[in-house]
């Protein structure tokens, strides 16, 4: 074999691991786009509606008759924002003990914009169903849709 021949062979070799090189470049590329396009995707805020706002969570418990239960939801106090029963309670079956609101320590409970944990305690009365409806808003604003809203079913046994 001439050696013009052997160095053909060898560009020849060299040019199929080119391409090789741009295959496995090109879809480690399009991979990746198609994960970054996933993870996208899947932040979102978690059953919010888009702007920011949670609408409609539902949570599910079961108590039993005579058992006082809590619920805590985060907060901010400091901005206006408050939990608030969105409709009465069936007192026949569950009824409020009390409501306490705890700032989160690293803030204290004079800085703007720290958050906190409202911690709402409830009594179950009797055997039954009954829905706790909860909606976090400020209360000097009128006929603004709430920042949250979320419904507890509660089971009494």
């Amino acid at each position: 074999m001439s050696a013009a021949f052997k160095k053909g062979v060898v560009l020849m070799r060299g040019s199929n691991r080119s391409r090789v090189f741009v295959r496995v470049v090109g879809i480690c590329a399009i991979v990746l786009l198609v994960l970054v396009a996933l993870a996208g995707c899947g932040c979102g805020n978690g059953g919010n509606s888009g702007n920011g706002k949670t609408h409609g969570t539902v949570s599910e418990m079961k108590v039993n008759a005579g058992q006082d239960f809590t619920i805590s939801l985060q907060s901010n106090h400091t901005t206006g924002f408050q939990w608030r029963l969105a409709a009465p309670l069936n007192k026949k079956i569950i009824q409020k003990v009390n409501s306490v609101y705890k700032p989160d320590e690293s803030g204290g409970p004079d800085k703007v914009g720290a958050g906190g944990v409202e911690i709402w305690t409830f009594r179950a009365v009797s055997k039954g169903s009954a829905d706790i409806m909860m909606k976090y808003a400020r209360s000097n604003e009128k006929g603004v849709k709430p920042a949250e809203e979320r419904v507890f079913k509660v089971t009494v046994e």
